[in-house]
């Protein structure tokens, strides 16, 4: 049918996929600003700074911490990782050159999930994404100590990412993704560091 979109470059999905990582809106700003950031000390009001703001647990009025990792992983970061490399890249008729990519947006996925279980401790994750694949429309939740298969979900993190670190050390010949990456410029070699470094922060 050639009115149907039958591949899509995979280095633009990623790029959707991760702009604005971490920062997606004026609202994630100023959350973080009215929030985290005054319980952390990096700055202080404009009129300077009030006495008792920071942690004062009987304070009614005291700074809520904004912590959106919930939301995108679900609504934008995990979900476009998610669908890059378990439906974009297997479709590709270049899919064995792709592998990079896909070992990428593994590290990454597993750095916002990672990211996601600290601050909530449980969500779905084995089970997250499979409406289509699998018809799984209410996914268990996994929990940060334990998951539905019994493991610490820091040891999945960690073992996915080691996997995929092994990958980026492993291939040849394939597709960089160039300018299409904001954070590393499609340098392998700084992404493998990232999954290291990644690795010990967990």
């Amino acid at each position: 049918d050639e009115e149907m979109l039958v591949t899509t470059d995979p280095k633009n999905v990623f790029t959707g996929a991760t702009e604005n990582f971490n920062n997606v809106s004026r609202q994630h700003l100023m959350g973080k600003y009215s929030g985290v950031m005054q319980y952390m000390q990096y700055i202080v009001s404009s009129s300077g700074a009030q006495e008792g703001i920071y942690i004062k647990p009987a304070q009614i009025n005291k700074p809520s911490p904004y912590l959106p990792y919930y939301n995108d992983y679900y609504t934008q970061i995990g979900i476009r990782l998610n669908y890059l490399v378990n439906t974009v890249i297997p479709l590709n008729p270049d899919k064995d050159r792709y592998q990079d990519i896909a070992a990428i947006s593994n590290i990454l996925e597993a750095y916002e999930a990672w990211l996601m279980f600290d601050v909530y401790g449980a969500a779905p994750y084995h089970e997250a994404f499979k409406l289509a694949s699998e018809g799984i429309s209410k996914p268990r939740y996994d929990l940060y100590q334990k998951d539905i298969e019994g493991n610490p979900m820091y040891k999945v993190f960690d073992q996915k990412v080691k996997d995929n670190v092994a990958v980026l050390s492993s291939s040849s010949d394939q597709h960089n993704l160039g300018s299409n990456d904001y954070f590393y410029g499609g340098d392998v070699d700084k992404w493998i560091k990232f999954g290291n470094t990644l690795r010990i922060k967990m």
